[in-house]
Order: structure tokens, then sequence, then C-alpha cells
């Protein structure tokens, strides 16, 4: 008979900010915080598309699931987010949209269709590894130091971005 073991728990915070939110020039990053030992922080940005905060609240989520995935191992993740756009979205709309072929109920096309899209895939995968995948939430700046943490690392990711110009990148993801 074959042995089971049991999932690895991960605990990671998540978070991302645009310097100039919807303004041109704006400059976005994210960022991710193990609280345990098993993988390195991390934290990115990227020089195209859309440079908001919400779209870099998804991109940390990501990045988050991608690493753990990219271990090879199976884990139960709980992400911690301070979004509640990210957490709202990822926990309840996403149902929605999912039946409404990434249309909200109003007709229109979701905004960051792509980022759900592939986190949505990547939790999936997860799950049949036999890991799971859950979202949790935490008030941002309330002194949590992993959450902190990754508040700080997203500034300075964004911070080291180079200024994104104004341009048909609009519907990049």
């Amino acid at each position: 008979m074959p042995r089971f073991s049991r999932p690895n728990r991960l605990q990671i915070y998540t978070d991302g900010c645009a310097l100039g939110n919807g303004q041109p020039g704006a400059q976005g990053g994210w960022a991710i915080v193990f609280k345990s030992n098993y993988f390195n922080n991390d934290w990115g940005y990227s020089t195209v598309g859309p440079q908001t905060n919400n779209r870099y609240e998804l991109e940390a989520i990501q990045q988050a699931i991608r690493t753990s995935l990219r271990g090879g191992g199976v884990y139960d993740i709980t992400i911690y987010t301070d979004s509640k756009y990210a957490l709202d979205a990822l926990t309840i709309w996403i149902h929605n949209w999912k039946n409404n072929g990434w249309r909200t109920c109003r007709g229109n096309e979701v905004q960051n269709s792509g980022l759900f899209q592939m986190i949505d895939s990547m939790i999936r995968n997860m799950n049949n590894r036999g890991g799971s995948v859950q979202f949790r939430y935490v008030e941002a700046h309330s002194g949590n130091r992993w959450n902190d943490e990754a508040d700080r690392l997203a500034k300075f990711a964004a911070s080291q971005n180079p200024i994104w110009e104004e341009s048909d990148d609009e519907d990049y993801y």
C-alpha cells in the first residue's frame, strides 16, 4: 500500500504596490515573504503592462504559488494578503467570472483576467498534487512583521522599476 505524507504547510505574505498608482510613469513592484525557511523571500516588477496596485497584488500572489510549485513538493499554502480586492476576487468573484467567460456581471472583460486565469490554473495544479491554496486577509500596517516586510520589499521593488511610459499596453493582462 502506498504511503502518503502530509503536505508541508507554507505561510506566505504577499504585497504589491504601484508608486504613482494609475498615473503615467507609475512604478509597480511585488514581494513575497515566507514565514518558514522553505524558500527565500523574493521581489520583482515588470516594465510592461499596467502599473497598478491591483495588478501587483495579483503578481505577488502568482509568484508565491509559482515558487511553491517550482519547489516540487506538495504544500498546503496559506497566502496572507492585505488586498481585499485580491482576496474577494480569488475567493468569491472568480467563480462567476469563469462561468461568464471571464466577463463581469455587467458583461465587461475582467481586469487582470490573464493573472486571474494563471493563478486559478496554478491553484488547480497544487490541488492535483494533493496540496491546497487558501487566502487570508491581514490588515496592512498593523505591526505584523511578515506583512510589514512584504510591504517594504514591494515598495523597494517598485522603486527599482524603470519608469513605465503610458502606451497601448493597457490590455496586457
